[in-house]
């Protein structure tokens, strides 16, 4: 074991919303894929078998709560690995690793649409006041693990030869259409609570308003293994995986249902893609 190891415990059989630890964008975690996490239930339901214990709410405004938590959260480290394989891509950019990073992007476009899979009634009456009950300019641009993404993005796009990043460059449009999709379906007229109340957006975060953004997600910031990184979120793919077996989600609208709609259809095996190079092989 090596310094920032941390046992994931085994998944809880209440629908629980567990604490994400992640550390700070920039610092590194140990390399210790040799981990012995407890994720078999997961690699299971990952794998096409059931695993009753990573249920969802069955209460509909529970599940909106539930989606948008549970989605956020491994967005979260999928932006971690994003950051971090497209930094390295500024150096080195081997075509299998540009195509997993495009996988990343695949990945976020379905858990954007996840995490808003509920109705706008549900959507009001939960997560929006949720977040203005928390801040109430709360906004997604203060997510600290995503500052810097677009960036990074262009500079590869930008220096590498079109043929070799198309898919990545198409991952990337997806992931973006994802989003849009969402605000347009849950807040149909626009209008952020950051908008709502008299923010810029664009205008940076403070540190505050970072800590917030954690808090309401339950992110917690320490140092942390590469085994406990790709345990907890394994977990919570498996999670939506199970729930969106269970539930379905929203039909993304039909103007981006050709990029998106074959995605959800891949839900989980996109998921194992992803997270094939990810899993210990000791």
């Amino acid at each position: 074991m090596t310094a920032g190891c941390r046992s994931i415990a085994p998944a809880r059989p209440d629908a629980a919303i567990e604490s994400l630890v992640l550390p700070e964008p920039g610092e590194p975690v140990a390399d210790c894929r040799g981990c012995d996490q407890p994720v078999a239930a997961e690699h299971a339901l990952l794998g096409g078998r059931e695993a009753e214990v990573l249920r969802s709410p069955a209460d509909p405004h529970e599940r909106a709560r539930y989606r948008w938590t549970v989605g956020h959260q491994a967005m979260f480290c999928v932006w971690r690995h994003l950051r971090d394989s497209l930094e390295a891509l500024a150096a080195a950019s081997p075509q299998e690793d540009i195509d997993w990073a495009a996988t990343g992007y695949e990945v976020g476009a379905v858990l954007f649409l996840y995490s808003g899979g509920c109705t706008r009634e549900e959507y009001e009456a939960t997560v929006r006041r949720d977040m203005a009950g928390h801040h109430p300019a709360f906004s997604g641009e203060w997510a600290r693990d995503h500052i810097g993404l677009p960036r990074l993005l262009r500079s590869i796009l930008d220096c590498q030869p079109e043929q070799r990043t198309e898919r990545l460059a198409r991952a990337a449009r997806a992931n973006r259409d994802a989003h849009m999709a969402v605000a347009s379906r849950l807040v149909p007229g626009g209008g952020s609570l950051l908008q709502k109340a008299g923010r810029r957006p664009g205008t940076a975060a403070s540190a505050a308003e970072l800590d917030l953004h954690d808090e309401f997600f339950t992110v917690r910031r320490a140092a942390v293994c590469d085994g406990a990184l790709n345990a907890q979120l394994t977990r919570r793919l498996a999670q939506i995986a199970a729930d969106l077996s269970a539930h379905g989600m929203p039909e993304p609208p039909p103007d981006r249902s050709d990029d998106l709609a074959p995605l959800l259809e891949r839900v989980p095996d996109l998921f194992n893609d992803y997270l094939r190079p990810l899993r210990p092989t000791t």
